[in-house]
């Protein structure tokens, strides 16, 4: 992930930092235990954070994805809480 980061500047730092935090605490687990559920607010934010590096990183890639899922790229992108929200034109494939 380092070198597809440093290969293409100018993602906010925040959005990497968060995914390697999320990643390294729920894959460095001593414990692995499936009982304990993920923080859903966290998990909303890195889904944000991941969204926005797929688009960075591989723009057409990332359009292209939204696209065969019926959403909306810029929803995906959009700070609001309501991050995935089925395009209306999902039917238009």
């Amino acid at each position: 992930m380092r070198a597809v980061l440093d290969s293409k500047p100018g993602l906010d730092d925040s959005v990497r930092t968060r995914i390697e935090r999320y990643l390294h605490t729920y894959s460095h687990m001593e414990e692995a235990d499936i009982t304990r559920p993920l923080d859903p607010s966290e998990a909303t934010v890195v889904l944000k954070s991941l969204f926005q590096l797929m688009n960075h990183v591989d723009h057409e890639h990332f359009t292209s994805m939204c696209k065969a899922l019926g959403f909306e790229a810029e929803i995906l992108l959009r700070s609001s809480p309501d991050l995935i929200q089925p395009s209306e034109h999902e039917g238009e494939r």
